[in-house]
């Protein structure tokens, strides 16, 4: 994941707002998300499979780990022309949380450098 789909992502001034609250209390889980195991999980015995990990996360997302995901993930997009590996770039068409597009301009920066 390069960067998260602006649908997912909350407009403007939340995360900015959310990021100064991090500072100060970064395990507040008050991000308003729902439950991404549904839309990442297709195949239904993986699913239960999935839905019994004790280990799996229920609760809300933490705060300071949102915000770092989205800090890195932005990072990571805006860096795709420094990419300088062969690489195999796969992106799934039902694929809700990360952007298509930036999986299309991953191809596109390292194509452009043959």
């Amino acid at each position: 994941m390069c960067r998260i789909a602006d649908e997912i992502k909350p407009c403007w001034p939340i995360p900015e707002v959310l990021t100064i609250i991090a500072k100060f209390l970064p395990t507040l889980a008050i991000v308003p998300t729902g439950d991404l195991l549904r839309e990442s999980v297709k195949v239904k015995e993986k699913l239960k499979v999935a839905e019994m990990n004790p280990m799996r996360y229920r609760g809300k997302p933490r705060l300071g780990t949102v915000v770092e995901l989205i800090r890195t993930t932005d990072c990571l997009g805006n860096r795709l022309r420094d990419v300088r590996v062969p690489c195999l770039i796969l992106h799934g068409s039902a694929d809700v949380v990360t952007d298509p597009n930036v999986s299309s301009a991953l191809y596109e920066e390292s194509f452009e450098r043959g």
